[in-house]
């Protein structure tokens, strides 16, 4: 498992596509997806947890009225980012609809 700090961090980040940032208080990487109804932002959430269990790596999600919080980190790599991670936000971009 690769972890994923300063500049590398920030670059990797930048592949993600818009958005992806770092929060550095909870060492995690984290989105919100705007959405126009509360039923898409639901099924959004759906899909992010089917990934989440094929990828075996779960994200804390925060869904509102139109918005989708993501976070992500490595519990067993102490909190930091690493591949899973970026690996995971990939795959939920892909999946933005």
């Amino acid at each position: 498992m690769k972890i994923y700090s300063g500049p590398e961090l920030v670059e990797q980040l930048s592949l993600l596509g818009s958005q992806w940032e770092y929060d550095l208080t909870s060492q995690k990487i984290f989105k919100i997806y705007e959405f126009k109804a509360y039923f898409k932002a639901l099924n959004f959430v759906q899909v992010i947890g089917w990934l989440a269990q094929k990828y075996n790596h779960h994200p804390d999600i925060y869904l509102t009225f139109g918005k989708v919080r993501v976070e992500l980190t490595t519990h067993d790599a102490e909190n930091n980012i690493t591949n899973k991670d970026l690996d995971l936000a990939k795959e939920i971009e892909k999946h933005f609809f």
